[in-house]
């Protein structure tokens, strides 16, 4: 039997149009919009639960979960747990051992605090046996109350069955009469052993009374099935779900006894109706399956089209199908109540499935485990066994655990914490932050403008222009201790001849004429800028308070640059620039953003200059800049260890959601500003008549940016962000330049709230103070510049940074441990319980 997993990819649709494109008029929709919050479930950090769910009442969804604020911490054990080898066929887990097949060889490995320099064991089935050459398909440990994880049964492409002791690296026994295809399942199943051969004969072993184990010279209860050479084979609970390339499933419940009996459904079941109803594309061949230990009484299948479809064990029904991911399912785990899926990418994933309607699945936790694609995983239910393993934990901590393993196709196996311990702690931490923590509060000036290709020197056309800067880097009443400035449309996006000169010849080798000129002209007008904002900011503030240029980048019509005074500058560290493409499917920087990181005593900060998609009605495309902007690991790594005594800060303490500073949201403060293009859905008529009566809220109800914030869709990749204050002031797009007017060419277009300034605070509400980490101070619009169709708007924000008291923190972090020891207890004693259970109908 084969596993195929086709290729699948999802291309979003770009909207690459200028302002131009919008409509003249939207119609006013004839049902009111509600405007009430659904608060999605919090992703936090928690230990899988144990108690059971209530009743599924599944939706299929058209949209993908928010993989963005998942935790990405990979939940190793320390030491870490792993082996490689060459050419790995199949392995098995048992506590701190590790075996790997490769042809007729076992290599065992130790890992763990009992692993030695000289861990690898060699064992070969031929050299202890002789005879002809054989090559091992499978294997699993035997289960033994009395000495777990030392004998392995390997199962052989001539069909024969070994048992090795790997204590020894002797083999104890052979079975060669049972099997006569190769074996391709083996499973643990209680205190018995299921395997099963490619011609689809199934053998049932059950422990000998008088040994209390189980032994190869036993008779097995055996029965044969119809199997196609293409199918998947998934022991689930009880029963041997049968999945055809054609899409069904046929199920069998094998006997546990000679005289139990061998059930099988009369035809094979398929999704059904579920097919049908599912609008998010085609669901592919069934490549995995499992089991949750909340919810037993359902089958939880993975497609390699990214889907996965949920069955009723005792109705035999599909009862919902939800997409998940674009790359296909390639192994799926229940462990407690989330589901551990992989990847053709590499990467696990953990979901927390909905179980009330209208509820989207949710990411908690997502991490790169291999370099290439998730063979299996699965949970090593030898270490719940009294002394599991046969390694004797090496102290307290080793024995509240829960192994999870996984295999990839880089031939390495690798062990994973499945309690997610070292979340729950870091979740902790946050809530009493400040018991090992000094705050200090800082002011920073954020602006942001479209300047529609106007040239620096359209400042000096009017007192009025001329006072423009001035004026906004003194609104801060005191020298802001950060300046962050984000410029959209510095160069002319709608000049053709531009733009696509610049996609073209940016994409060719060597350096034309041509290309140089289209060149000089766009960093002309970039450095303009940047000297008049520098010169600016020198003049405007006072001689003995002078500032740093942190760092200046561009993309396209995007210019950021960021200010720090100098008295400030050794507080600052771990400084990162990246942009990020969204015009063209990714490919032209016309609309995308510039992120710049930087990290502030111990709290980490990310501002962004962004400009999304344009259109009267693109919403959806809008969003879909903001996810990809969101979920982009664009930013480096932050490679700080703390090894310094403090100057430099752990990953643990500075960024959230056990991230290394790649994302964008695994910063504390996350700082957006921009053209985000978001409109006001009412027809320019009314919007006209509210801005002359100055009725600021009839168009916030209408504003697209404020509707998508209240929804708090989980889909939405801005929620969770807060704008920066209420908005007293006019919309800021689009004008006639040089005047006051909105537009008044043949398009007419509705005036809107273009430009915007959020922020995002990611522990409000985590820890036990009520004091705000951010606070604007001033938010406001500069009707009186006319340089550009847009007009510019600015903030100040006064915010929290901290720093940490590394030794405090982990007498902190050492009462958490200690804490969750009884949590983590109970939710083993359920998985021992459910374990041990699982084989029984």
């Amino acid at each position: 039997m084969t596993r195929s997993a086709s290729n699948s990819s999802a291309a979003v649709g770009d909207s690459s149009s200028s302002d131009d494109e919008d409509d003249l008029e939207i119609p006013v929709a004839s049902s009111s919009l509600s405007l009430a919050s659904s608060s999605a479930a919090a992703n936090s950090a928690r230990l899988p639960a144990t108690t059971a769910p209530p009743p599924l009442a599944y939706s299929t969804a058209d949209t993908l979960p928010d993989a963005s604020r998942a935790n990405r911490r990979p939940p190793f054990f320390s030491p870490r747990r792993y082996a490689t080898s060459k050419h790995v066929t199949c392995s098995a887990v048992a506590g701190h051992t590790i075996c790997l097949a490769s042809g007729d060889k076992v290599r065992v490995y130790r890992v763990g605090p009992t692993a030695t320099s000289t861990s690898e064991k060699l064992c070969s089935l031929v050299a202890e046996k002789g005879g002809k050459e054989v090559k091992i398909t499978t294997m699993a440990f035997r289960p033994d109350e009395r000495n777990e994880g030392r004998f392995l049964w390997c199962g052989t492409k001539e069909g024969q069955i070994w048992e090795m002791d790997i204590a020894h690296a002797l083999v104890t026994n052979v079975r060669q009469n049972v099997h006569t295809a190769p074996v391709v399942l083996m499973e643990r199943m209680g205190g018995d052993m299921l395997t099963m051969d490619e011609s689809g004969k199934i053998c049932i072993w059950s422990a000998a009374k008088e040994k209390g184990h189980l032994d190869l010279a036993r008779q097995p209860v055996s029965q044969r099935i119809a199997l196609e050479k293409t199918a998947v084979v998934l022991a689930l609970g009880h029963q041997l779900w049968v999945c055809a390339g054609g899409g069904g499933v046929g199920v069998t419940s094998p006997p546990l006894s000679a005289s139990g009996p061998f059930h099988a459904t009369s035809r094979p079941i398929g999704l059904g109706d579920m097919a049908k109803a599912s609008s998010s594309g085609p669901i592919g061949a069934i490549s995995c399956g499992t089991l949750l230990q909340s919810d037993p009484s359902r089958a939880y299948l993975g497609h390699d089209s990214g889907h996965i479809s949920v069955w009723d064990r005792k109705k035999m029904i599909c009862v919902a199908v939800q997409k998940l991911n674009v790359l296909g399912f390639t192994a799926l785990c229940g462990v407690g109540t989330f589901l551990w899926a992989g990847n053709r990418s590499g990467r696990i994933t953990v979901y927390q499935p909905s179980y009330l309607e209208g509820q989207h699945w949710q990411v908690i936790k997502s991490w790169p485990a291999h370099k290439h694609g998730v063979n299996a995983i699965w949970v090593d239910t030898t270490a719940l066994r009294e002394g599991g393993g046969g390694n004797q934990a090496s102290d307290e901590a080793d024995a509240l655990a829960l192994p999870v393993a996984s295999a990839g196709m880089d031939y390495r196996v690798e062990i994973w914490d499945g309690t997610l311990t070292h979340d729950y702690i870091a979740h902790r931490l946050a809530k009493r932050v400040g018991e090992f923590s000094t705050y200090r509060r800082l002011r920073s000036l954020h602006i942001t403008f479209n300047i529609d290709a106007a040239p620096a020197s359209a400042l000096n056309g009017s007192v009025t222009a001329m006072d423009w800067l001035p004026q906004v880097l003194a609104s801060s009443n005191t020298p802001p201790d950060l300046i962050y400035i984000g410029f959209q449309e510095v160069v002319d996006l709608e000049d053709k001849s531009l733009t696509a000169k610049s996609m073209l010849l940016n994409a060719t080798k060597g350096k034309s004429r041509a290309k140089t000129q289209v060149n000089e002209r766009i960093s002309h007008q970039y450095r303009e800028w940047q000297s008049r904002l520098i010169q600016s900011i020198r003049l405007a503030m006072p001689p003995d308070v002078p500032y740093t240029t942190v760092h200046t980048e561009t993309l396209v019509g995007l210019l950021s640059c960021m200010f720090v005074r100098s008295d400030q500058m050794h507080s600052v560290r771990d400084v990162g620039l990246s942009t990020i493409k969204c015009g063209l499917g990714g490919r032209w920087g016309n609309k995308g953003a510039i992120l710049s990181r930087v990290t502030i005593d111990d709290t980490s900060c990310c501002f962004i200059n962004a400009h999304l998609a344009a259109g009267q009605k693109h919403v959806k495309q809008r969003n879909a800049d903001v996810a990809q902007i969101m979920e982009a690991e664009a930013l480096p790594a932050s490679i700080s260890d703390g090894s310094d005594g403090g100057g430099a800060a752990d990953a643990d303490v500075v960024y959230v959601s056990g991230g290394d500073g790649q994302l964008v949201l695994d910063h504390e403060l996350v700082f957006l500003g921009g053209d985000l293009n978001y409109r006001i859905d009412l027809p320019r008529s009314q919007v006209i008549n509210a801005i002359e009566r100055r009725d600021w809220p009839l168009l916030q109800e209408r504003d697209q940016l404020t509707l998508e914030l209240r929804k708090n869709a989980p889909t939405f990749r801005l929620r969770g962000f807060r704008e920066a204050g209420e908005k007293e002031w006019g919309p800021t797009y689009k004008f006639d330049r040089g005047s006051g007017t909105y537009d008044s060419s043949e398009k007419k277009r509705a005036p809107a709230w273009c430009d915007r300034l959020l922020y995002r605070d990611a522990l409000a509400g985590e820890d036990e103070s009520s004091t705000p980490r951010v606070k604007c101070l001033q938010y406001r619009s500069w009707s009186e510049l006319q340089i550009s169709d847009h007009r510019p708007v600015s903030c100040v924000y006064e915010f929290q940074v901290k720093r940490v008291d590394r030794e405090k923190r982990e007498v902190v972090r050492i009462e958490e441990a200690a804490r969750g020891q009884g949590k983590i207890g109970e939710l083993l004693e359920e998985a021992r319980r459910f374990y041990a259970s699982v084989a029984t109908p």
